[in-house]
């Protein structure tokens, strides 16, 4: 399902992304979610979000859901949209992503690193390393599913 909309409000975020408006209203604050289309600065103005930012926010809120700090997960965030811009420039290449593509996060201690990789068939390709770590343990964020998801409750 592909969809048409370019634009959607907090109320939608709160609907296609399950996360409340005051918890959207906070990361945006704390600059951990930067609104694409329209930041609301003022009175009269709202928040206006791209189908892209959709999947940055389910990407954040999974992360921090899972144990990543908001910290942690607001850098892993950025290096996240700078690699799914390179790769889905457009929004009709977004949609029709069939591979599976995940995100992991190594864990030490307080220290985290991430990777980036689509998996197709027996191949796995890495498209963003950063420091390597000792893992304590790991934790995997199936992006394709969030993709998927957004997609069929837009």
């Amino acid at each position: 399902m592909t969809s048409n909309r370019e634009q959607f409000f907090a109320s939608d975020v709160e609907r296609i992304c399950e996360v409340k408006r005051n918890r959207l209203q906070t990361w945006i604050e704390r600059g951990w979610i930067i609104p694409s289309i329209q930041k609301g600065e003022g009175s009269g103005y709202k928040n206006i979000f791209s189908l892209t930012d959709l999947l940055s926010i389910s990407f954040f809120k999974q992360a921090i859901e899972s144990g990543i700090s908001r910290d942690a997960a607001a850098k892993f965030l950025e290096i996240f949209q700078k690699t799914e811009s390179e790769l889905f420039p457009d929004k009709e290449q977004w949609a029709k992503m069939l591979k599976p593509v995940y995100y992991l996060f190594f864990r030490q201690g307080k220290m985290v690193s991430g990777h980036s990789y689509i998996r197709q068939g027996q191949e796995t390709t890495f498209i963003k390393t950063l420091e390597a770590t000792q893992a304590d343990d790991v934790i995997g964020i199936n992006v394709s599913k969030l993709r998927k998801r957004i997609l069929e409750r837009v």
